[in-house]
């Protein structure tokens, strides 16, 4: 065998190799990915809250004795459920964050993850921050739903289990009790 042969051979094979490498390093840069869509938003500085699903709109705040419902009817809202769902956005992790980038690579559009026009929208917020999050279409594979922030492109996919924290009735989100606070400590009615 030559050596210009070889030489030719080693070149074309060292050449590959480098192609080979940059295409793998271009298709695989590294995205910024935000584990949880809620982590600049600490929950105990929300005092406003509003959740709309199908038909159904509730707004609630926070006031000095708890948390009201201040839309579609003025009562007290069920405080630990509040809470629950609260606690639930802010530990809320996604599986998955595809970027406009991506949809347009995939050519995909927010309608293919039933984003155009949310199954339903939560509103968080505070004194100086107020965030929109809609919920689409669940994921073709595992229990996930795609979701994402009403001015933000990313699309998240996050747990599932988001969709039953939400009441599907206002009953179900008004606080049970009849009179507010703690019986024992009633001295008289």
């Amino acid at each position: 065998m030559k050596y210009s042969t070889t030489f030719k051979l080693a070149l074309a094979v060292i050449l590959l190799a480098a192609a080979v490498w940059y295409i793998e390093k271009k298709l695989r840069a590294p995205v910024e990915v935000k584990g949880a869509p809620f982590e600049d938003v600490r929950m105990d500085d929300v005092d406003y809250f509003q959740f709309e699903r199908g038909d159904l709109r509730v707004e609630c705040s926070k006031r000095s004795r708890g948390w009201f419902v201040d839309y579609p009817v003025r009562a007290r809202a069920d405080s630990s459920m509040v809470a629950r769902m609260l606690s639930l956005l802010e530990e809320l992790h996604s599986s998955e964050v595809i970027t406009e980038e991506q949809r347009v690579d995939r050519d995909l559009v927010l309608a293919d993850y039933g984003l155009e026009k949310p199954s339903m929208r939560i509103k968080a917020g505070g004194s100086y921050f107020l965030r929109e999050f809609h919920v689409g279409d669940s994921a073709p594979v595992g229990d996930t739903v795609y979701a994402k922030f009403a001015d933000e492109s990313e699309v998240y996919a996050v747990p599932g289990g988001l969709t039953n924290v939400v009441p599907l009735s206002l009953s179900l989100f008004r606080d049970p009790h009849i009179m507010p606070g703690d019986p024992a400590k009633a001295s008289r009615l």
